[in-house]
């Protein structure tokens, strides 16, 4: 399974890192791997899972401890147990990797003696790739992005797969020590990668949709990277050393909307994300928004621009520019607008999101009515009826929701179900379920069974379309599942003491399907009817 999920030269990396890490001379770190390898033949490891580069474990000792091992930063990883450093139960762990791809006795040897030559001629080409590299000044994003460029042009690297495996990973390892900014650092990284993935796939002119969509994972992956480093920026409030550099971001991220075609929705997505969780201060958000307005007065007419403007318009909390904007538009931005809305209500930021109800209010049956996907409206179609929920909670009112409901159906058909059936309207429902004509075999059981015992009445349609509807088929099996269908509406006829609707009912269908000898035969046997 690890050898599936990790590749060689990584873990290689890796044992490298730790080798300058633990010193052999020193008693603490000798009794770390003495006592990791113990654990590590006793089989204590388990649980074992790969994800990025992290690897997450449980390990056996004296009481069970969990471990998260960073192959690309050992000195981050984080055990469960109380000891300070990269502890027994972490070595433990990078054994049990390391033995994935090399024999375990060869790291513990090489450990001892840095000078095994065995050892320096199987990492040959991890050694190659931690040659002496030109050096960049920590704190400066001019002197990361030289460096990058430097690399790019060193590494001759074009394809996705190279920058993902190559590039990407190897540059990470040259990330400054100290945390809160070797995590922008690699974001930085990571959005350059992305930059020349763009590059690479512009050069391709892929017009294969598995070419695309491979291509799509990879800049996925990258922003998978970015949010990583963004959750863990964001458990510690950032140095206020850092802001000279935040500050500087912007223009680097903006880059991002230079992609295009199938890359172009991921690379935004990441935009939007970098905004919202690292740069998203008044006055930075101010500097982009002048920034795109000057990308206007170039000539940028594209789309892409102007979504970043809206979004910074959004961050901004500046609606009623926005909402004009949008409202001149017409429908043309009312999926972006969901997003944002959705955002307020998950915020419960009822205050902004009343102003945004008049429009998603105006223009979503054009959208179901619109030229999108099944997906698309599906989609869509949930985020409107998860805002106008929050909305209608809010204002302790379901009129709103189910206006919505009515409006996007039939894709909000489950919801408006839903929402009729827990209110007992067994009538709505089955008006609801009538006109969408779903037989009777669809419907919730929960619900069916309730409104036959409270609204019997309310049912009686629905079980006649689907017998109409298995009557349509012509075939014998079908006739019998109407006879089914039709004792049940007998019963209910009894229920509501109107045996006499039951009659006319039963004689229409035996004038209607009178030249059916097969239905007769099977009135006969489920005894509606005299042989």
């Amino acid at each position: 399974m690890l050898m599936r999920d990790l590749e060689k030269e990584r873990v290689l990396l890796t044992a490298e890192r730790l080798r300058t890490i633990l010193d052999p001379g020193s008693e603490d770190d000798r009794a770390v791997v003495k006592k990791g390898l113990l654990l590590y033949r006793q089989g204590s490891v388990y649980n074992v899972n790969v994800s990025a580069e992290r690897i997450r474990a449980k390990v056996q000792d004296v009481s069970p401890v969990s471990i998260i091992l960073d192959l690309d930063f050992v000195q981050a990883s984080e055990c469960s147990c109380p000891a300070r450093g990269f502890c027994r139960h972490l070595m433990a762990a990078f054994l049990y990797v390391y033995a994935s791809v090399e024999r375990v006795g060869t790291f513990v040897d090489a450990w001892k003696d840095d000078r095994d030559a065995q050892l320096l001629k199987q990492m040959q080409r991890a050694s190659a790739l931690l040659r002496q590299e030109p050096t960049f000044k920590e704190d400066s994003l001019e002197s990361w992005h030289s460096y990058f460029e430097k690399e790019y042009q060193s590494l001759q690297v074009k394809t996705m797969q190279g920058l993902y495996h190559q590039y990407f990973f190897k540059l990470k390892q040259k990330a400054p020590k100290k945390l809160e900014l070797k995590r922008l650092f690699v974001i930085h990284l990571a959005v350059v990668t992305i930059m020349r993935m763009v590059e690479s796939y512009s050069r391709t002119k892929a017009k294969d949709p598995s070419l695309q969509n491979m291509a799509k994972v990879y800049v996925t992956h990258m922003s998978n990277a970015v949010e990583q480093e963004l959750d863990e920026m964001s458990r510690y409030a950032a140095p206020f050393a850092l802001d000279p550099l935040l500050e500087q971001s912007g223009a680097y991220f903006r880059r991002l909307l230079e992609a295009r075609d199938a890359l172009f929705p991921p690379a935004f997505e990441l935009y939007k994300i970098l905004w919202e969780e690292l740069l998203n201060r008044p006055k930075w958000l101010e500097a982009e928004y002048k920034a795109l307005v000057e990308k206007e007065k170039e000539g940028a007419t594209d789309t892409r621009y102007l979504y970043a403007y809206l979004h910074i318009l959004f961050l901004l909390k500046r609606d009623d520019e926005l909402l004009q904007i949008l409202e001149d538009a017409g429908g043309l931005f009312f999926t972006a607008s969901l997003n944002w809305a959705r955002t307020l209500a998950a915020a419960k930021n009822m205050r902004r999101l009343e102003k945004w109800i008049p429009y998603l209010e105006k223009h979503r049956k054009d959208f179901i009515d619109g030229d999108y996907s099944s997906s698309e409206k599906r989609i869509g179609t949930d985020h409107l009826l998860y805002i106008m929920r929050s909305y209608s909670d809010e204002k302790d009112s379901d009129r709103t929701f189910e206006e919505a409901c009515r409006d996007m159906l039939p894709f909000s058909y489950k919801a408006f179900e839903n929402q009729l059936g827990m209110d007992e309207r067994f009538y709505e429902w089955a008006e609801l379920n009538l006109l969408l004509g779903f037989p009777i075999y669809e419907l919730d059981e929960d619900f069916l069974h309730e409104a036959e015992a409270r609204e019997p009445e309310s049912v009686l349609g629905l079980y006649k379309q689907t017998i109409f509807m298995e009557m349509e088929n012509r075939n014998r099996e079908s006739y019998r599942r109407a006879v089914r269908l039709m004792k049940k509406v007998k019963k209910l006829y009894k229920k509501l003491k109107n045996e006499e609707d039951w009659e006319d009912y039963l004689d229409v269908m035996q004038e209607r399907y009178k030249r059916l000898r097969a239905f007769k035969e099977e009135l006969v046997k489920g005894k509606l009817i005299d042989g």
